[in-house]
């Protein structure tokens, strides 16, 4: 979800709140993501360092 900084001040406070969460659930998706993708690398590196 795109917010554009203009528009947060037209939005009620229910509409912010569900807005940030919306934010911070993407927020979290990526971190498990990114996470993921770290410990994939850490696992082929380590058994490339191995000589696997």
């Amino acid at each position: 979800m795109v917010v554009e900084p203009q528009s947060l001040e037209g939005l009620s406070a229910e509409q912010l709140r569900s807005a940030l969460l919306s934010m911070l659930q993407a927020a979290a998706a990526k971190d498990q993501e990114l996470a993921f993708k770290q410990t994939l690398i850490d696992k082929l590196t380590h058994g490339f360092l191995k000589g696997w």
